[in-house]
Formats: structure tokens, C-alpha cells, sequence
């Protein structure tokens, strides 16, 4: 073969080679880019399923708008669907050994999609509808902590219908779910935590993990294919000598950018993984019959115990008394041996124990026969901020209330003085006496500072008339002083605090120039007598005395909303009806301590509870009318409610216990009745803030009888009970001392 045969034989071989190395570098470079397109969608995934873990937790905790979370979850929720898809469908899976990893990515996802489709309703059922007492929109810890502080009972500790019950259903009701009070709503939002973290939890341990075996797979894979490539290239380059080396050397250096980019992907999606689990901070750990914690447990639980728990025994970790520890490894045995349902056993045990200073919330799943998973999360941040968050409130709606009703609090403030003048002579003096009026005076206060949201004075108010009341009874007031001293206290607690918000105008006696009562009826007197009583100068000095009975309307509103619901009862806005009325101001203040008396006790005593209202046929809101009728130089005031009325026969029972009338005497309905109006009486069973010392009653007729009223009561068994204060209002008329 002559020189120009062999050049055109190897030129012919080179350009076979050559394009067998061509094609050969081809091929792997396009397995080394298939498997790179799929390494980046599996790492992408595999970020976004940490995202929706996160965004999931944060459904649950967060107190910001609701509504921009559930949008950014459900976004994530089908982001990471198509990701799912397309890592689990890519071409480049052919030439991989990873069948299982695929298979328990799809049934561990498709798991964890249908219960994120399913909890998207009642999600949206939450975010699109008003809950009444429900400050929407929140997560669902705090949607939980506010369902179960509104959770109320009966007297026999079943949970009773909310108020209003129809606004509720309209706002949680779904086709196949209809609470009918609020423990059942809160067992529909514990229900939507229970399924957010069972989809959570199923993607955490079953889709996270096969991915990340995935991208394990293909890091491996595309590292052979990289080797491969690299002695095919080499031999190529032997055989094409020079020509081949420059395609060698391109070709090699091409690769390694590819595997160095790659590579420094990996290292980024790690990071970003990594970041997830720190921001996240929930804690995972699984444990099987012995107790013992396994070695997959996250971060997270390091940071909560302080320590590596690796081998640990669970029961220890959570619990510090032998006592519940033993009950927690009993109560889990049972589900190990198979002898009881674990969802039932999982509900009985803590939700929350205190792992040092940390309050640690808990949750239980039953992997399989062998193995219980527990993920932990620490609240104590949440329950200080909730704590916060609920004092601010109540001092903003303090504040509010002390605002809108300026001239009831300035009342407050003389009636405190006066309170206190009569305290400090009561305790002053070395045998007690007068306590029937110092109680009145104290039932009197409390309610009125109960009405302006001064709830540490109220408490302590009721707290000192409690002690008063067992110190008359043992002859031992020691412990009324106490309670005297902590009501002074909470007195310039609370006094403080407006002044520090709204200013110290607010906390002083006085608002104008004061005449006292004396000397303007006096002047009153005189002028009469110089000009005569119909003089334009009499009349408008009488008028300067002169409030009207309208200006009381607003305090009854908001006292009867909050003591209503406080009771566990539903109530309509109380109505005020009838002729326009002037009051001396003086005997319009006491007329507003009466009717505040006999709101609470209509309230208290009078209003049933939904259920038994609906049972005697009446609407489940009770119903209470103040009507003002001016009859000439009387004022006649009447308050009724549409209740269960006065049991006359309990009156008399207990007027026999307490030897006010003869078992044999033969009373009027009328006659017994009156009882009431004792003091002392009482027939609650149970001494609360609002009622059982006897004493509301009692100083309502006391107050009439200070004003030269009347007062009369009628009432009817299941209707009602009727109240009616007649007061003189002529000008010259004066209060009893």
C-alpha cells in the first residue's frame, strides 16, 4: 500500500474513529445532560416538598393573615405535584436502578396530595366565612386556643351551644359536618391539624427521603457515566493523535464544567435543604417497644432536649415523675401488644409537657405494628406572645370602655372615695359594725367597675366582700383586712394605668367647679322665694341638677353583652323604650346603680341557657326591657325579662331555712315574694362574682327608699319577672340619709 493509499486508509480510519469518538462523546454528554436536567428538577422537588413542610407548620402557628399562607401553600401544594411529575416520568429514569425509590415517591405523594386536597376546603370554609367571636383570619393553633377558651358547659359539664349557633353552622358547616357548639368546632379544627399533619408527616418521611435517595442515585450515576466518557475520549484521542487531542481536551474540560456545575448545584440545593429544616423547628423521633429513640430523629430534637437523645429512653425524656412516665409506657404498650385503638390511646395522652423551661407541643402516629413516630414543636414563644396579645387586648378594651363612658368612670372614682371613707371607719373601729352596709356599698362598686372592664378591682372588690362576709360569720375580719389592703392596691394599679394612656385628666375627682348639694338647694330655696317657683332663673337652676334617663342607655349594652356571655346564655340587645325623662343627677346615678343591679340579677338568675329555652318553646336569646313612663311628678322605671320567672316556692323554702316566716304562716304569692328584698337572701346554690351573697336585691330597695322611691316586683313561672322603681321628680325632692 503505497504512501497516498495509507494516508487516504488512515485519513479514512481517522474520520471513521473520529466520528465513533464523536459520536460516542455525543451520547455520553447527553446522558451527562439528561441525568443533570433530572438531578436539578429531583433537587428542585426536593426543596419544594421542605417549602411545603414549612408553609404547612406555618397554617398551623402563624398569628399573621391566614389568607396569603393558604394561597402560598396551596401554590406550593401544586408546584410540588408537577415537579412530582416530572422527576417521576423523566426519560433519564431508564437508564437508572431506581424503581422503589419512584414507586414510594408516587404512593407516599399521592397519600400526602389527597389529604392536602381534602383539607383545602374546610380551609377555604374558614377563610371565606365570618365566625362570630372568632378573630379571623389566624392559624389553627390559635383558631384552636380561641374555640377552646369560648368552649362552654352546662351544669353538668356537657358542652353547650355557642351564641349565635346559626352564624356558627353557616360559618363551619360543610356537607357532611354541622357543629352545633363550639367543642364540636373545635374538634373540626383539631381534626384539619390532625390531617395537615398527617400529610406533613407522610411527606417528610416517605417523599423527602425517596428523593433524596434519588438524587443520591443520579449523583452516582452521572459520576459513572463522567468516567466513562473520559476513557472512551482517551482512547479516541490515542487513536486521532494530534487532531484528537484538541477534541480530547475540549471535550474533557466541557465535562468537567458540566460534573463542576452539577456538583455545585448539589452543594446549593443542600444548603437550601438544610436551611429548611433549621427555619422549620419541628422536631421528628420514632421509637418502637423498648422505648428506646432511633437514630432518625431531626436537629430539632437536640435543640429542645439539649442533648443527643440517640438510644434515650422516651419516656424519660418527656417525663420527670415515675407516675406519668409509667402511664405514658402503659398507655403505648397497649398499642405495641395490638389491644387498643392508637388514635383513641394517642388522644388520652399530653398534648403538651414542659421539657425544662420549654412548653413542648406533642403528637403521636402509629408507623407501623413497630414503630410510634412523635414530632415535637416548641410553643414557648407562642404561648408568651398569646399571653401578651391577650393582655393587650383587654387593656385596649378597658381603655375603650372607660373612653366611651367618661362620665360612668368619674362616678366610679367619687363612689371609690366614698367606698373608701366607709372602709377605712368600718376596719378602723374595734367591733365591726355596719357590715350589711359595707357590703352593699362593695356589691355596688363591683358591678360598677365590672361594667368599665376594671377587672383587677372587681376582683378584689369581690374578694373583699367575700371575706367581710365570713369575717361577720367566724367574728374574724384578719383576712378582710388583707383583702381590703389587695383592693387598694388594684385601685391605684389599675388608676395608674389610665393615667399612664390616656393622661392624668382622666383620674381626677372633678371635672368642673363643685357646689355641694346643700347650698345649691338652698339658693334654689331662696330664689323661689324672691321670684316665685315658675321664674325663668328657678327653672334653670333646677335644670343645671337635671340628666337624662337616656344618657344611662349605653352602659346596659355592652354590662348585659359581656355578663351574658360570660354566663354561657345568649341575649338580644337590651331595649330601652318609653317617654323621655330628666333625673336630678344625683338620683340618677343611683338609679343607675338599681337598674345595673337588677340587669345582673335578671341575667344571672332569670335567663335560661339556650337549650332550655328552645325545650320551654321560647326563641334561645333572652330578652330584657327597661321602659321609662313619665306619670306627672312621678317617674315610673320598669325592668322585665322574658325568663323562668321567681320560684315563689324555692322564696319560701328558703325563708323557712333561714326562720324569716312560719312553716304554718299562710302567705300571699305577693307576701313571699318580698322576701327577696331581705338581706342576706338568697337562693344560688353558689356564691359567684355576679351573685349568691344576697345583697344586690337588698340594695336596690335600699337605694329606692334613699330617693323616696317605691319599688315592686311581679313575676310569672316561665315568663318572666316585672320590676318597677317609681320616683318622685319634682324639684325640691330629697334623698334619705
Amino acid at each position: 500500500m503505497n504512501i497516498r493509499n495509507r494516508v487516504r486508509f488512515l485519513s479514512i480510519m481517522s474520520v471513521i474513529i473520529l466520528a465513533a469518538g464523536a459520536a460516542g462523546a455525543t451520547f455520553s454528554v447527553r446522558r451527562v445532560n439528561s441525568l443533570r436536567e433530572l438531578q436539578i428538577a429531583t433537587q428542585a422537588t426536593l426543596g419544594s416538598t421542605f417549602r411545603l413542610l414549612s408553609e404547612t407548620s406555618t397554617l398551623s402557628s402563624t398569628a399573621g393573615l391566614l389568607h396569603r399562607h393558604v394561597n402560598a401553600w396551596q401554590d406550593t401544594v401544586e408546584l410540588t405535584a408537577e415537579g412530582i411529575e416530572f422527576v417521576t416520568t423523566h426519560p433519564a429514569l431508564d437508564i437508572l436502578d431506581v424503581g422503589d425509590a419512584i414507586g414510594n415517591v408516587q404512593r407516599g405523594w399521592r397519600f400526602s396530595y389527597e389529604i392536602f386536597t381534602d383539607t383545602r376546603e374546610p380551609l377555604q370554609t374558614l377563610l371565606s366565612r365570618d365566625v362570630p367571636g372568632i378573630d379571623l383570619p389566624t392559624g389553627l393553633d390559635h383558631l384552636e386556643a380561641h374555640l377552646t377558651a369560648l368552649t362552654v358547659t352546662d351544669e353538668e359539664g356537657d358542652p353547650v351551644t355557642p351564641r349565635p349557633r346559626s352564624e356558627l353552622i353557616a360559618a363551619l358547616a360543610r356537607e357532611d359536618f354541622a357543629p352545633e357548639t363550639y367543642d364540636e368546632a373545635l374538634q373540626f379544627v383539631r381534626g384539619l391539624q390532625l390531617r395537615m399533619s398527617s400529610g406533613s408527616t407522610n411527606l417528610s418521611y416517605f417523599v423527602t427521603g425517596s428523593l433524596q435517595e434519588l438524587a443520591d442515585t443520579i449523583e452516582s450515576e452521572a459520576e459513572l457515566v463522567v468516567r466513562q466518557t473520559i476513557v472512551v475520549t482517551s482512547l479516541a484521542v490515542t487513536l486521532l493523535v494530534l487532531a484528537a487531542v484538541a477534541g480530547l481536551i475540549t471535550g474533557t474540560r466541557f465535562l468537567e464544567s458540566a460534573n463542576r456545575n452539577l456538583e455545585s448545584r448539589v452543594r446549593e440545593r443542600t444548603r437550601s435543604i438544610q436551611s429548611l429544616l433549621d427555619f422549620s423547628r419541628q422536631g421528628f423521633l420514632s421509637f418502637g417497644p423498648d422505648f428506646l429513640v432511633r437514630p432518625e430523629y431531626s436537629r430539632e430534637c437536640e435543640m429542645i432536649f439539649g442533648r443527643s437523645i440517640l438510644a434515650e429512653d422516651i419516656g424519660r425524656l418527656l417525663y420527670g415523675d415515675s407516675s406519668s412516665r409509667d402511664d405514658f409506657v402503659d398507655a403505648l404498650t397497649l398499642v405495641f401488644e395490638g389491644r387498643s385503638n392508637a388514635e383513641v390511646v394517642f388522644d388520652l395522652l399530653d398534648s403538651e409537657v414542659w421539657i425544662g423551661d420549654k412548653v413542648v407541643e406533642l403528637e403521636y402516629r402509629k408507623i407501623d405494628d413497630q414503630r410510634i413516630m412523635c414530632s415535637l414543636r416548641d410553643t414557648t414563644e407562642q404561648r408568651e406572645l398569646r399571653s401578651k396579645v391577650e393582655a393587650e387586648n383587654a387593656l385596649r378594651e378597658m381603655l375603650l370602655t372607660i373612653v366611651t363612658n367618661h362620665a360612668d368612670f368619674s362616678n366610679l372614682l367619687r363612689e371609690a372615695d366614698d367606698l373608701f371613707v366607709l372602709l377605712d371607719h368600718f376596719f378602723g373601729e374595734e367591733e365591726k359594725k355596719g357590715s350589711d352596709a359595707v357590703l352593699h356599698a362593695l356589691h355596688t362598686f363591683k358591678a360598677n367597675a365590672g361594667f368599665l372592664r376594671l377587672d383587677d378591682i372587681s376582683e378584689a372588690a369581690h374578694e373583699l366582700e367575700q371575706k367581710i362576709s365570713e369575717g361577720a360569720l367566724f367574728a374574724d375580719y384578719s383576712a378582710a383586712g388583707e383583702a381590703f389592703s389587695s383592693l387598694r392596691e388594684a385601685l391605684k394599679r389599675e388608676l395608674l394605668l389610665v393615667e399612664e394612656h390616656l393622661g392624668t385628666s382622666w383620674v381626677t375627682r372633678e371635672e368642673s367647679v363643685v357646689v355641694p348639694r346643700g347650698e345649691l338647694e338652698n339658693l334654689e330655696r331662696r330664689l323661689r322665694e324672691i321670684h316665685g317657683e315658675d321664674h325663668a332663673l328657678t327653672e334653670h337652676l333646677r335644670m343645671l341638677r337635671m340628666v337624662s334617663f337616656r344618657s344611662l342607655e349605653p352602659r346596659f349594652f355592652e354590662m348585659a353583652a359581656g355578663l351574658a356571655a360570660s354566663r354561657g346564655k345568649r341575649l338580644l340587645p337590651v331595649e330601652f323604650e318609653g317617654d323621655e325623662i330628666t333625673l336630678d343627677a344625683e338620683v340618677s346615678e343611683v338609679v343607675s346603680s338599681a337598674l345595673t343591679h337588677l340587669v345582673r340579677n335578671m341575667i344571672d338568675h332569670g335567663i335560661e341557657r339556650p337549650r332550655e329555652r328552645e325545650v320551654a318553646g321560647k326563641p334561645p336569646e333572652g330578652r330584657v326591657r327597661i321602659v321609662a313612663e313619665n306619670r306627672g311628678d312621678t317617674a315610673a322605671i320598669m325592668v322585665e325579662d322574658d325568663g323562668r320567672g321567681i320560684d315563689v316556692d324555692a322564696v319560701r323554702r328558703r325563708g323557712v331555712q333561714r326562720n324569716l316566716i312560719d312553716p304554718e304562716e299562710k302567705l300571699s304569692r305577693e307576701d313571699v315574694v318580698k322576701l327577696i328584698f331581705r338581706d342576706g337572701f338568697s337562693t344560688a346554690s353558689v356564691v359567684s362574682a355576679t351573685s349568691g351573697h344576697g345583697i344586690g336585691l337588698p340594695a336596690v330597695r335600699n337605694a329606692v327608699k334613699r330617693i323616696h322611691g317605691k319599688l315592686t316586683v311581679t313575676t310569672r313561672p316561665g315568663k318572666g319577672t316585672r320590676f318597677v322603681i317609681s320616683i318622685p321628680t319634682i324639684s325640691d325632692s330629697r334623698m334619705a340619709g
